[in-house]
Formats: structure tokens, sequence, C-alpha cells
């Protein structure tokens, strides 16, 4: 299968997404209290996920963005800044800068194209 987006309902009731590539790397939303505004954003982050530019550090005002960090030896992620703000998504943790970085070029590629699965 190829890279798709899974909409699920925490325990809470509230909804959030889930981005998986072919090797099962995640990449994980926030909670939104509808459906109907997890909606907005995911089409919003369709629409300009492509095109966002990374950092590694901060950015002052060039948004939405994606942000890489390093967490301790050896141990990556990136986020998705909408605005500045709280981040809308981030990965799974990887043990090096490399891995991280080309999962984030495959979502850029692929989150345009990913199959939705509506697994409530």
């Amino acid at each position: 299968m190829k890279s798709y987006i899974e909409i699920k309902k925490n325990a809470t009731g509230q909804y959030y997404f889930i981005f998986r590539n072919v090797r099962q790397f995640v990449a994980v939303s926030k909670s939104f209290e509808t459906r109907n505004t997890l909606n907005k954003y995911l089409d919003l982050f369709k629409t300009n996920a492509k095109t966002a530019h990374v950092y590694e550090g901060e950015s002052q005002d060039d948004f939405p963005i994606f942000q890489v960090f390093n967490i301790g030896l050896n141990n990556y992620r990136f986020q998705y800044l909408p605005e500045k703000s709280s981040p809308l998504l981030q990965s799974d943790l990887f043990d090096n800068r490399k891995l991280c970085l080309r999962f984030l070029n495959e979502l850029k590629e692929q989150i345009q194209t990913a199959t939705i699965l509506d697994i409530q």
C-alpha cells in the first residue's frame, strides 16, 4: 500500500489524523473537537505541505513551515507549523537526521495523493 492518512477518534471523542508511509513511519496531528475542523486543517495541510520550507531551528515569519529538531543524542523529529503557534503535526522519533529528512520529504511529496482511511 502507498502512503495513506488515517482519520481517528480518540478516547475523549476528538478527531485526529495520522500520515503513514510504506515503511510505516508516522506523523500524528493534534486533536480537533469536530470532524469539520479536522477536515479544514487537513485540507490546508495537504494544500500547503509541499511548498512549506524546512527549517532546523526557529523561523520568525515564514509560515507554514516544517521544523526539524534534535532531541538529545541522535534523536530527530519534525513538526509542521501552519503559523507561529502550536504544531499541527509531529513525526515519530528517528535515530538519525537523514532518515527523519527522508520521511519528511516523502510526506511532502505524497500527502496530496495519499488515500484517506476513516478508522473511527
